[in-house]
């Protein structure tokens, strides 16, 4: 030990890659001005993807393999896309799209967005697959799905219900709907309707099953409203009696308690007349107003049924290829 003083070499700052979606600023230190700093700072919600030498965020989540035990569940506020399939079991939320390389074999699915399955949708008729936006995928099997827009599909739907707020197309060649109830609020294209088996299909046409839901909930909610202000009118009168007789004339008791009466009246006039307007507006906006088909490129078989408000088409011989029309109002 000589006593002199060893100084460390100096240390290569490295240049780093800025990526996509990150914004930079120069900053200067509070404590010594002449010194500047970088600051980074993501400009979108992502993930985060660093180096030694690089930085980036990506708007999107992808997952290089199959989603399951190995991966866990998965909750995103962007789009997510599973390079393999979302096995049995996994749970899978995203606020943006949903992109499957393989298929999607889970029943607890919530997209935000549109989903997007190469392979097929087949969840074992457990649970329900909730999409806001568009649907598309090579076929639905054993499943039950709520649909925000359109659903495509490429082969077939088999054993499935499904709630759709758009139209479904099935666009193969021998695409076909066997064993399945349909309900949706645009039209319908395929090519075969049921099958020499037959087994009961059902395409209810026309019909907005958020609202229809909302419909016989606000049914309800009529009936007990419409109970609860026959119950209280004859009290508001005969307080109304009451305060005539006495000429307003009343002790500090009986204010209270024909004030708390008046007010809960009020209260339950209001939430009436509320829960009756909607229950009218619901009437209406329950069904599509617009002109729908349903069209048949191949054939009908019996055990087919298509319904459109009141009027219901039961298939009771092969029927081959066919479009039938509905319009809001007509009778048959």
């Amino acid at each position: 030990v000589f006593g002199m003083v060893l100084n460390a070499p100096a240390i290569k700052r490295p240049k780093i890659i800025i990526g996509a979606n990150i914004i930079t600023t120069n900053n200067s230190s509070p404590e010594e001005p002449e010194k500047i700093f970088i600051e980074y700072t993501s400009a979108c919600d992502g993930v985060l993807f660093s180096t030694d030498e690089s930085v980036t965020v990506s708007p999107e989540l992808r997952i290089d393999q199959s989603v399951g035990l190995s991966t866990g569940n998965v909750k995103y506020n962007g789009t997510v896309n599973v390079m393999g399939s979302i096995e049995d079991g996994a749970r899978v939320e995203c606020e943006g799209s949903l992109n499957v390389a393989e298929n999607l074999e889970s029943s607890d699915i919530s997209v935000g967005k549109d989903l997007f399955v190469k392979g097929g949708i087949k969840a074992k008729a457990k649970g329900l697959v909730k999409i806001a936006g568009n649907v598309k995928a090579k076929f639905i099997e054993n499943s039950i799905l709520e649909v925000g827009g359109d659903l495509i599909i490429e082969g077939y739907i088999l054993n499935s219900k499904i709630y759709c707020l758009g139209s479904i197309v099935l666009t193969g060649p021998t695409s076909a709907i066997l064993g399945s109830d349909i309900h949706v609020m645009g039209g319908l294209s395929t090519f075969n309707l049921g099958s020499n088996a037959g087994v009961d299909v059902v395409v209810e046409l026309g019909v907005h099953f958020q609202n229809e839901r909302l419909f016989d909930e606000f049914q309800n909610k009529v009936k007990i409203s419409e109970k609860e202000m026959t119950n209280i009118i004859p009290q508001v009168q005969q307080a109304n009696n009451m305060i005539k007789q006495l000429r307003g004339k009343l002790d500090d008791e009986k204010k209270k308690k024909f004030t708390e009466l008046f007010e809960l009246f009020k209260q339950k006039s209001n939430n009436h007349k509320f829960v009756t307007e909607k229950f009218e507006e619901l009437k209406t906006s329950r069904f599509n107003q617009e002109h729908i088909n349903i069209v048949v490129k191949g054939a009908a078989y019996p055990g087919a049924v298509i319904k459109y408000r009141r009027q219901v088409e039961k298939i009771s011989a092969m029927q081959s290829a066919f479009m039938m029309s509905f319009l809001p109002g007509q009778e048959s």
